[in-house]
């Protein structure tokens, strides 16, 4: 059982070191990794949520939630739409910036779209008679 502590120090150093990288093309390949690793995850949520949803129950008594839970739903929301901090670096390496404005355009419709099926689906797949 490793400690949280050294845990920590290991994960810091780690995030420390990949700071100091200011050359973005020698984090491309790390980015594609990562990328597959989160559309695989998002493929095997998908998988869960459909082997175990029965699409055909009544939905009529679904819970909506309440107004305490807002700043919950606020939080989780800000945060998918976090990585500002490599929106300009990216803008400004881009061959033809010009085209930008249309690529933020389209990948904040895709983020939207992915948050509006899994969290639909998600709901849907929760047992909200309890």
């Amino acid at each position: 059982q490793i400690n949280m502590k050294v845990y920590l120090v290991v994960l810091l150093v780690f995030i420390m070191l990949t700071s100091f990288v200011w050359n973005m093309k020698a984090l491309a390949v790390f980015s594609i990794i990562g990328n597959v690793c989160i559309f695989t995850g998002l493929g095997v949520v998908l998988v869960y949520i459909f082997m175990n949803t029965d699409f055909t129950e009544d939905t009529s008594n679904l819970i909506h939630g309440n107004i305490g839970s807002f700043p919950i739903f606020f939080g989780m929301a800000i945060y998918s739409y976090e990585g500002i901090g490599l929106v300009l670096p990216l803008r400004n390496e881009m061959v033809e910036p010009e085209k930008f404005p249309r690529l933020v355009i389209i990948a904040m419709f895709v983020l939207l779209s992915l948050q509006i099926i899994f969290g639909s689906l998600g709901f849907l797949c929760v047992d909200t008679t309890a």
